[in-house]
């Protein structure tokens, strides 16, 4: 084959809320969130109904007020995590008081009080545990606290790497898409899976809302690390309010305002200068990173309206390592293998005879292969096998990121909380070996939460979320928009490659050789949105404590990329080799002559445009069956719309032969008994929890839980 031609105000929204409730659809329920669950009971051990329990923000100094039902039980779903005062009064009892109640995010805290006979002035106060035990859930979690974020040291500063302080949770192999992604904190490669489930079956919440990458199926940005309030990692026997991916659900809460005002600044910097050299290495590698910002929270109205402001930002530039490679000799670029030793020949195509001295003759020598050649570097080195080393090439990354967030009470019945996140990190997810052949990559992420907690009464409380994430990718090489690296269409006139500037650069070229080359698909913009509504209620009745809820969610996908827009050509050497088993030199020689064996052209822009709604509806039935034993029933039904491509430009094929595995039908929208999506709809996505957590003797306890989970 030659070189030629081929070929993305509080009633209404209860209104819209109850509306969700009968109506909604699709559902990511996700617990920002904590819970505080107790009985009073008097001193000879019967319970107290009517009680009034005040659960008090020692921060904030903001209430929630609620009364003990029949069986002397109370519930205080959806607080904020912080530190809590619980106290509960009755008439003829003396005020009982415990304090501080660490309550952490997605975590359940029993209190129970004891009232003893006396007057409402007289106050009993308790000092509450340093470790609250986990003896009403039967999931298998674990907080990462503020304490630990703000004070172990991390090499990046990416809150995922503390994930790996759950047993259960490892790192990421290298290699894998949620590592190659760079999406940590100022680029830094951080993914993890959890006991056992790939890397890409996790999900990741800020503030209840999904903040997810859909290409790689991890977090698309990192907070930084003085926003964040604390995170929980939940690995096994999640509840049935969360769903939608099988492996560990991490959930973090970022910082809020208090009472008083609070503000660091900080810069972290990494620097070879103080480094010691690795071993077996020759000279040290560069490198120079700064993570450096501030924040500020604190009261706007004292007791009733705060803020909280961060800022980081990252810049780094790190070398890459000297690798050695081998290059077209500078006699073969002219045609001239007369080193090539005795009774190995170079063969002319045409009449399969050998070049007279293993020369080819300049004319024959195709044009675009001579242009090629000028974009590829000479030798440097004589160390046989190699005639190459690379020189270190200094690869930036820049990150900035901002965060805000607001939480304002109402009134001791309504809280509300708003908060946003803008972040955006480019940086080279393809490593450069000659210059100008590395990717770069720009993500922009964009994240809002929205949450509405309303007390009907002292059994119901309502938490209604709105919620949004955006992350768009644009991804470039070396060679983009430069016009000296029109190669391809300008340089080399093939056709018909493409020969838009985003598009510039070398043809993909398989000659034996390492020769100047950039990925063979892209460059690319890609975008994954989100729209998500949820509700949430808790209703205590008696021993039970129920939840449930629904959510809606739509997924937005764009992706815009050209599968080989500069085109792929192969050359086997088969067509200037008289051997078996051809020679680098023959694939190098038929790349010279023009002799492909294979060649990919495909410069059309592959648009996808999807926009499936998802909807998912659970109840949860926690049931405190003693003092020593807690059932938790729950069912959750998710319904994944399948995917369907915006003005049905989309095609499948039929898969009915070989008991399913060869292809018998090219299949497009209109197919007779297929949906639109050419997919069938799946809706048995029922998924039953069952579980317990049972105390034998004081400071242990004993879960174990069953749940069916379903994932897009």
């Amino acid at each position: 084959m030659y070189w030629t031609k081929e070929q993305v105000m509080i009633k209404s929204l209860s209104r819209v809320v109850t509306c969700l409730l009968l109506f909604g659809q699709a559902a990511l329920a996700q617990q920002a969130s904590g819970t505080i669950v107790g009985t009073v009971l008097d001193s000879t051990g019967a319970v107290v109904p009517r009680a009034s329990v005040v659960i008090t923000d020692l921060g904030t100094k903001q209430i929630r007020e609620v009364a003990t039902n029949s069986a002397g039980a109370y519930a205080v779903p959806y607080l904020a995590p912080a530190e809590y005062e619980v106290n509960a009064e009755a008439t003829g009892f003396k005020k009982a008081v415990v304090k501080p109640v660490r309550l952490e995010v997605a975590q359940t805290v029993r209190i129970d009080l004891t009232l003893q006979v006396g007057q409402l002035t007289e106050v009993v106060e308790v000092q509450a545990g340093a470790v609250q035990l986990q003896t009403e859930s039967t999931a298998l979690a674990h907080t990462i606290t503020e304490q630990k974020v703000a004070q172990l040291p991390l090499n990046g500063r990416t809150f995922a790497q503390l994930a790996l302080l759950v047993p259960g949770v490892n790192p990421a192999v290298t290699g894998n898409i949620t590592v190659r992604r760079f999406r940590g904190s100022a680029g830094t490669p951080v993914a993890i899976q959890a006991n056992g489930s790939a890397p890409t079956q996790n999900k990741f919440t800020y503030d209840g809302v999904e903040a997810m990458d859909l290409d790689s199926y991890s977090f698309s940005f990192a907070p930084s690390l003085d926003s964040v309030q604390e995170f929980r990692v939940q690995t096994n026997n999640y509840s049935a309010e969360s769903g939608g991916a099988p492996g560990a659900h991490v959930n973090l809460v970022t910082k809020s305002g208090t009472n008083s005002f609070h503000g660091t600044a900080w810069e972290f910097n990494r620097n070879d200068a103080i480094a010691a050299q690795r071993a077996f290495t020759i000279k040290k590698q560069r490198l120079n990173r700064n993570q450096f910002g501030a924040n500020l929270g604190g009261p706007i109205v004292r007791n009733s309206l705060f803020f909280f402001f961060n800022w980081e930002a990252g810049r780094q530039i790190l070398d890459t390592p000297t690798t050695t490679a081998i290059v077209p000799p500078v006699p073969f670029r002219s045609g001239d293998f007369s080193s090539l030793p005795p009774g190995t020949a170079i063969v002319d195509p045409l009449d399969r005879q050998p070049f007279p001295n293993n020369v080819i003759p300049a004319a024959r020598i195709r044009p675009a292969s001579r242009t090629f050649l000028e974009y590829v570097v000479l030798p440097n080195i004589n160390e046989p096998p190699f005639n190459f080393r690379s020189r270190p090439i200094g690869m930036p990354t820049n990150e900035g990121q901002y965060l805000t967030r607001f939480d304002y009470t109402l009134s001791s019945r309504d809280t509300l909380t708003g908060r946003y996140v803008f972040d955006k990190l480019t940086t080279d997810t393809t490593l450069p070996f000659f210059g100008n052949d590395q990717g770069t990559n720009t993500g922009r992420s964009q994240n809002l939460s929205l949450s509405w907690t309303h007390t009907f009464s002292a059994a119901m409380v309502l938490e209604a979320r709105a919620g949004w994430h955006r992350f768009f990718e644009h991804e470039i090489f070396g060679t983009s928009n430069k016009a000296e690296f029109d190669i391809a269409c300008g340089k080399m006139k093939l056709a018909p490659v493409s020969c838009r500037p985003i598009d510039y650069g070398p043809p993909a070229i398989g000659a034996g050789y390492r020769v100047f080359t950039v990925r063979g698909n892209g460059p690319r913009d890609r975008l994954n949105q989100l729209w998500d509504l949820t509700a949430n209620n808790s209703l205590q009745a008696g021993r039970h404590m129920l939840r449930f809820g629904v959510n809606m969610y739509k997924r937005n996908w764009t992706f815009d990329q050209a599968l080989t827009p500069r085109g792929s050509w192969s050359f086997d050497g088969r067509q200037t080799s008289d051997r078996a088993s051809p020679l680098i030199e023959h694939q190098f020689a038929d790349f010279l002559l023009g002799r492909a064996i294979g060649v990919s052209v495909n410069p059309d822009v592959m648009a996808i445009r999807m926009d499936p709604w998802n909807q998912a509806y659970y109840f949860q039935d926690h049931w405190r069956i003693t003092s020593r034993l807690t059932v938790n029933l729950g069912l959750r039904y998710d319904y994944f719309q399948r995917p369907r491509q915006r003005g049905d430009r989309m095609a499948n094929f039929r898969l009915d032969n070989a008991g399913g595995f060869l292809a018998s039908k090219h299949i497009l929208p209109g197919e007779p008994g297929l949906p639109p999506s050419l997919v069938k709809p799946y809706k048995r996505g029922w998924g039953p929890r069952a579980g317990f957590a049972w105390t034998p003797v004081q400071r242990t306890v004993l879960r174990a839980g069953y749940g069916l989970y379903w994932t897009p």
